[in-house]
């Protein structure tokens, strides 16, 4: 590392290097061109997707804090700690700030122009695959998706964005550990580019587990923009995919066997480098010496990697992941998880309904039809809220029948 050979000798090296050199049949080449001031701020006026629900961050918060979901939490957490529901709804805003993305254009031009003038002294060149790239702009006007890169360097964080940003696509919003948090200008950056925190761990706590949730969920399903975070979790120090962590895995396929979304579309992303700027960290690190926190003051001592040669980026957008369609080729129903949410205790819905419910799983019936005459007066807001919820985000799932008053589930 110290004598200054930095040559990648490892099979995939040099096959990305033969592949460099033979002109990169089927990727482009990212333009460094233009002016850095220029492509700040040029035009960005992405094509949204068709279900999407505009929502500033503020309104999004909003959202969150009165989910059924997350009150009955507040409630939970308020009896187990002898607490007034005020107070643990209090907490629950602090978290929820502490956690939400603040995404803001300017803050995105000013990232950028700084990123592009850094790429242009340190890379030869970032590379992307036009067919995976055409399709993901294909995809994200119709579905919510989710974008799973590799991680190998904390350049991950914002090079998808940086890629969405040039060819005019919705900005991300990435999932980022809270160690950013202490350094305020980077956060401050990050946060205003699409980046939400969170902790390396929930333990126990289940208040801070039904915020993040809750909060995730409602951007997947506001389809704003696809969100990203990255399913190894942590970066692989030694270049090789890391096992899977499947924590936010589980929270972004939720919605769709709640019947809240028709379908998720999830992403690989391969994110290669022929040198990481964390190289010579990861040696070290491999040696056992313990990884130094994050801090501003080391960033600004790690400028030095400005002067050195790092190569090329090589981005491969993988063909799309149906959860519909690995549930259907798996045997997966949705409709025991869908009927009831998990978060509603059994003992506020009406016998009828746990019932009817038991009724459709046994006996595997197409669809489901409770009459409004049938359903207790009590239960009828609940219930019919419920409903009117998921027909309005999964209309073509959904048949409400205008001369009747019976609600027809398509499963």
């Amino acid at each position: 590392l110290r004598s200054g050979l930095h040559i990648d000798l490892s099979l995939g090296g040099l096959l990305r290097a033969g592949t460099e050199m033979e002109g990169m049949e089927g990727y482009a080449r990212m333009d460094f061109d233009q002016g850095d001031v220029c492509y700040a701020l040029k035009e960005h006026q992405p094509a949204l997707n068709r279900h999407c629900q505009p929502r500033s961050p503020r309104e999004l918060r909003e959202e969150v804090l009165s989910s059924p979901r997350l009150q009955r939490v507040i409630e939970e957490v308020a009896e187990e700690r002898e607490q007034t529901v005020r107070e643990v709804q209090k907490e629950a805003k602090v978290l929820l700030e502490e956690i939400g993305h603040k995404m803001w254009l300017p803050a995105v031009r000013s990232l950028a122009m700084v990123l592009r003038r850094a790429f242009r002294k340190m890379m030869r060149g970032i590379y992307y695959n036009r067919e995976g790239l055409e399709q993901l702009q294909k995809l994200m006007s119709e579905w919510p998706v989710v974008l799973l890169p590799s991680h190998r360097s904390y350049l991950d964080f914002i090079l998808v964005t940086y890629v969405m940003f040039e060819h005019n696509m919705q900005l991300p919003r990435i999932a980022a550990g809270q160690d950013f948090m202490v350094m305020s200008v980077v956060s401050s950056f990050l946060r205003g580019s699409g980046a939400f925190f969170l902790r390396r761990t929930f333990g126990s706590d289940k208040l801070y587990k039904a915020i993040f949730t809750c909060y995730v969920q409602a951007l997947l399903c506001s389809g704003e923009g696809p969100i990203e975070f990255f399913v190894e979790g942590t970066r692989s120090r030694t270049a090789k995919s890391l096992h899977p962590k499947l924590g936010l895995l589980s929270m972004v396929v939720e919605p769709y066997l709640d019947a809240r979304l028709p379908d998720v579309m999830l992403v690989p992303i391969s994110l290669s480098y022929q040198r990481t700027l964390e190289e010579e960290l990861f040696a070290w690190e491999l040696l056992g010496v313990p990884k130094p926190k994050e801090s501003t003051r080391g960033l600004l001592k790690a400028r030095s990697i400005l002067s050195e040669d790092y190569g090329s980026i090589f981005i491969h957008i993988g063909s799309p992941i149906s959860v519909h369609d690995v549930c259907q080729a798996s045997g997966l129903s949705r409709v025991p998880h869908g009927l009831i949410p998990r978060y509603t205790a059994h003992a506020l819905l009406h016998p009828v309904l746990s019932v009817a419910a038991l009724h459709l799983i046994k006996s595997d019936l197409k669809c489901l039809c409770l009459q409004n005459k049938h359903v207790p007066l009590c239960l009828d807001t609940f219930f019919f809220q419920y409903c009117q919820q998921y027909i309005s985000e999964i209309r073509h799932n959904y048949y409400w029948p205008k001369k009747s008053h019976s609600i027809v589930l398509k499963i």
